[in-house]
C-alpha cells in the first residue's frame, strides 16, 4: 500500500482525507475487533470504508457495507451521488450493486441530487449511456424534457467560464444518447417545446383587452401577438422556472388565478424581467399597468397606472412577476405554491388596488405571455 511506511519501529499511515476521530475508529477496530457507526452520517462513514479500503481491511469493508444497506438505505438515496461516485472509484461491489437498483428504480435521482452540477462531463455521458441501457430494456426511463433542459442548463453554466467543453461536444452526445426530439433543435436553442398557444385562463376576448390598454397607455393604435412563455400548471410555480423563461424576452402580460376564488389578475410589463440580487431593484416603467379582469362584464375590469414610475417594476430571483416599491401592488413571492400562500397585493405604486383584500394568497395557476408588436 503506497499509503504506508516504515520509519524504525513506527509505521506510518500518510491519507490526506482522514480524521484523527476517524483513524481512531480503525484503531478501536484493529485491536479490538469492535466498531460502531450509529452516529456517524454517510459522508463520514464512506470515509472510514475508504480508509479501511486503503488499510486491506476486507472484512471491515464488507461489514460497513452490509450495515449501511441493512439500515440507511434512505439516507444512502439522499447522498446518491457521493455514494455511487465512490462505490465506482473504490470497486465497492455491495454498494454499487445498490445503486444500480436505484438507478434503474428511480432514474430521476441523479437529476434531482443536488451534486448533479459537481459531474465531471465524463461522469455526465457515463449515466446517460446508462439510462439509455435502462430506457431500452423497459418503458421505466421516464424523464420530462422540460425538467432535464433546466438541469442540464444549470450544469453547463457551472462549467463556465473554465471549461473546455464546447457546444458541440457537450450537446451533441446528450441528445443522441437520450434519443430526444431532434427535430425542434431543443439543446441549440435552450428553449422547452413550445405549447399550444391558447390560455387556459382566458378567451381571445381578453387579449382584445388586453392590446386596448396597451394602445391606450401609450396613445398608439398598434397590434400584438402573444406568445406563451410559461405556464405554472405546466412549467412549476417556482421563481427560478419563471427567470429561466421569462427573463430578456421584453415585453409580457401576467395573468394569475388566485387559488380558491374567480379572482383574475394580472400585469403588463413594458421591459424585461431579469435575477435582481437580494434585496431587489426597483425599475422605472412608465407605461405598466396591473389589472383585475371581471368575467361577467369587461367593462367593470379595473385597470390600474403606474404612478410611481421608479418603482413600478421589482426585479428579484427569488420572486415571480412583482410590480411596485416595498410590500408591492402584486407580488409572486415563490410563485405562491399550490400548498401556501406567498403572494400579496398591497396599493404602493399604482393609482388602485387590484384586490379588495390585502391578505396573501395562493396561485391556482398562472402564465405569462410575451407581447410582440406586429
Amino acid at each position: 500500500m503506497n499509503n504506508l511506511s516504515i520509519d524504525g519501529i513506527n509505521i506510518i499511515f500518510n491519507h490526506s482525507n482522514v480524521s484523527p476521530e476517524n483513524f481512531g475508529i480503525l484503531l478501536r477496530y484493529i485491536y479490538g475487533g469492535n466498531i460502531e457507526l450509529t452516529n456517524y452520517d454517510i459522508p463520514e462513514i464512506l470515509n472510514i470504508l475508504m480508509v479501511a479500503d486503503k488499510l486491506g481491511l476486507t472484512d471491515l469493508c464488507d461489514y460497513i457495507q452490509d450495515q449501511l444497506l441493512d439500515s440507511k438505505k434512505e439516507l444512502l438515496k439522499q447522498n446518491f451521488v457521493f455514494v455511487n461516485r465512490t462505490s465506482l472509484s473504490y470497486g465497492f461491489e455491495k454498494l454499487s450493486t445498490f445503486c444500480n437498483e436505484v438507478l434503474k428504480q428511480e432514474p430521476k435521482i441523479i437529476f434531482r441530487s443536488k451534486s448533479f452540477t459537481s459531474f465531471t462531463s465524463d461522469e455526465l455521458l457515463s449515466y446517460y449511456n446508462y439510462f439509455k441501457e435502462v430506457k431500452e430494456a423497459s418503458n421505466s426511463f421516464q424523464i420530462e424534457q422540460i425538467e432535464l433542459w433546466e438541469r442540464l442548463k444549470e450544469w453547463g453554466i457551472c462549467q463556465l467560464p473554465n471549461s473546455e467543453i464546447s457546444k458541440e461536444n457537450f450537446q451533441s452526445p446528450l441528445l443522441n444518447t437520450l434519443n430526444l426530439n431532434q427535430s425542434s433543435h431543443p439543446l441549440e436553442s435552450i428553449e422547452p417545446e413550445p405549447l399550444e398557444m391558447n390560455s387556459d385562463l382566458v378567451t381571445s376576448t381578453y387579449f382584445e383587452l388586453f392590446t386596448k390598454w396597451i394602445n391606450e397607455i401609450n396613445s398608439k393604435k398598434n397590434s400584438f401577438k402573444f406568445n406563451l412563455l410559461l405556464r405554472g400548471s405546466y412549467h412549476g410555480f417556482n421563481a427560478k422556472t419563471f427567470h429561466d423563461l421569462c427573463d430578456y424576452k421584453g415585453a409580457t402580460i401576467t395573468i394569475v388565478k388566485v387559488k380558491n376564488s374567480n379572482e383574475l389578475i394580472g400585469g403588463y410589463n413594458p421591459i424585461n424581467w431579469f435575477r435582481g440580487c437580494p434585496p431587489g431593484v426597483h425599475e422605472r416603467a412608465k407605461n405598466s399597468f396591473l389589472f383585475s379582469l371581471d368575467q361577467n362584464d369587461l367593462n367593470k375590469s379595473i385597470l390600474s397606472k403606474v404612478v410611481d414610475e421608479n418603482n413600478a417594476i421589482h426585479q428579484h430571483k427569488d420572486f415571480g412577476p412583482s410590480f411596485g416599491f416595498g410590500r408591492s401592488d402584486l407580488r409572486l413571492y415563490g410563485m405562491g405554491l399550490s400548498d401556501k400562500k406567498l403572494c400579496g397585493c398591497n396599493k404602493m405604486s399604482y393609482e388602485r388596488r387590484i384586490r379588495s383584500s390585502t391578505l396573501e394568497f395562493g396561485i391556482e395557476d398562472y402564465e405569462v405571455w410575451q407581447v410582440v408588436k406586429e
